[in-house]
């Protein structure tokens, strides 16, 4: 399945978002984002995320990459936004 990985700064008058999407595989991997490799979703004021502005990071499954109805489990630990 896939996953889209989302950072977000709230802390603007209109929450800024920028996103990629990530193949999960069925065993367990190490994942290392880069911000260069987000792009934007729709117009934030920087084409990139600025890491100090960051204010939320999600993880969303939706029907773009899996089917409605379908199951899985997908484990998250060791999260950390590092300069």
């Amino acid at each position: 399945m896939r996953i889209s990985v989302q950072l977000r700064n709230w802390a603007k008058p209109v929450n800024e978002r920028w996103q990629r999407s990530v193949y999960v595989d069925t065993f367990e991997q190490e994942r290392t984002l880069f911000l260069d490799d987000l792009t934007p979703i729709g117009s934030p004021s920087t084409w990139r995320p600025v890491l100090s502005e960051l204010r939320g990071v999600l993880f969303a499954v939706d029907t773009t990459n899996t089917r409605p109805g379908s199951s899985g489990r997908v484990w998250i630990s060791g999260v950390a936004l590092q300069r």
